[in-house]
């Protein structure tokens, strides 16, 4: 998980002991995918703060920061 390109940060601490406002932004993005890609999964998953997940059965989601858009590979996983 990690801050989105298009993120701006937060003017005030949120709720929890680690919610301050330089650990706070306004999107992020998420991925995971196997340990070991063919062996262990064959699928690869990527969200943002649109809240869809997206899947691919290639490892092509490494290079995406779409901020509040998706991404340019991948499907939505239904």
């Amino acid at each position: 998980m990690a801050q989105g390109n298009d993120s701006t940060g937060a003017a005030t601490d949120g709720c929890n002991p680690s919610g301050t406002a330089a650990n706070l932004f306004s999107s992020y993005y998420a991925s995971n995918q196997p340990l070991y890609g063919g062996l262990t999964g064959n699928r690869w998953f990527w969200t943002n703060s649109l809240g869809t997940i997206f899947v691919s059965t290639a490892d092509d989601f490494d290079a995406e920061d779409a901020g509040n858009a998706p991404p340019s590979v991948g499907l939505p996983l239904q």
